[in-house]
């Protein structure tokens, strides 16, 4: 079988496969495209041209130098972890009486670096792989944690239509959502203990009261968690999406912010994919 490299657009070399009735196999990363035939394996490396070389490798580097602790398997960790809780009072009073609620002077707690923090407290990565983390950006962090989780889509097209199936959850995974475990962990115990005062909490930012953020922020602190905190003017909860109102000091701007609320969930949103968990916190402005 001859190993062939792909210059052009891969979809439209695709549509030239279905055309002639070609049958094929794609496995599909992050990363690549293979198309494999009958004689030919191509190859489609996807463009990532804002990516350093440095922090492509970063990638392979982590992947080697992850520590093998001993934990549970990635599918027991990934079905207990609540990436987004909502405060179960607020949410039933918006949701079955029909009712708008606006609260003044709250807070964000952002907790900083949440996922690397995690690896390092449970010991998946060493002090020096933790400080050579620190000298990237937090998306390439995120980027190389998260690809220990990857999960290829295969494809299969027999001449005539598509099958696909989803790779397994690959046993690296359970690193990354051992990281999120962690994360999750931390703020739902800041938020059971003070219920009253916490609003919602986004993958690593807790919303709350005015209040109580002296109190978390003691607590943060005693554990030595590193966090942020920004002042929110308003946050408003509706049937379908809980808004934020606050200053932008990086562009002196009044802003907002929306968060949509899915309708199956009340309590609590169970959202597995590792894709929306990075996107969140890439884009959380810390």
């Amino acid at each position: 079988m001859k190993t062939l490299q792909i210059y052009n657009k891969p979809l439209e070399f695709i549509d030239s496969l279905v055309r002639k009735g070609v049958k094929f196999k794609i496995v599909k990363t992050s990363s690549k495209f293979r198309i494999i035939t009958d004689t030919h394996d191509y190859t489609y490396q996807a463009n990532y041209s804002d990516l350093k070389p440095s922090e492509m490798y970063f990638f392979k580097y982590l992947e080697k130098n992850i520590i093998p602790v001993k934990l549970e398997d990635a599918q027991t960790i990934r079905a207990r972890i609540n990436y987004i809780y909502y405060n179960r009072s607020i949410m039933h009073e918006v949701r079955h009486e029909n009712k708008v609620l606006v609260f003044n002077d709250c807070f964000e707690i952002d907790l900083n670096s949440a996922y690397w923090e995690s690896a390092r407290r449970l010991g998946i990565i060493s002090a020096e792989v933790y400080e050579r983390g620190l000298t990237l950006s937090k998306k390439v962090r995120l980027m190389a944690l998260g690809n220990l989780a990857k999960r290829p889509i295969n494809m299969y097209f027999d001449g005539q239509k598509y099958h696909s199936e989803r790779a397994p959850i690959p046993p690296m995974a359970k690193y990354f959502f051992a990281c999120a475990d962690y994360t999750d962990n931390v703020i739902a115990e800041i938020f059971n203990r003070n219920v009253d005062f916490c609003l919602f909490y986004w993958v690593d930012a807790l919303f709350v009261k005015g209040e109580i953020k002296r109190e978390i922020c003691a607590y943060l602190d005693e554990i030595k968690f590193p966090y942020k905190v920004k002042s929110i003017n308003s946050i408003t909860f509706t049937k379908n999406h809980i808004e934020t109102d606050f200053f932008c000091t990086k562009t002196n701007l009044q802003k907002q912010k929306i968060y949509n609320v899915e309708k199956q969930a009340i309590d609590t949103h169970f959202f597995k994919d590792i894709n929306f968990t990075i996107n969140q916190i890439i884009n959380s402005n810390k």
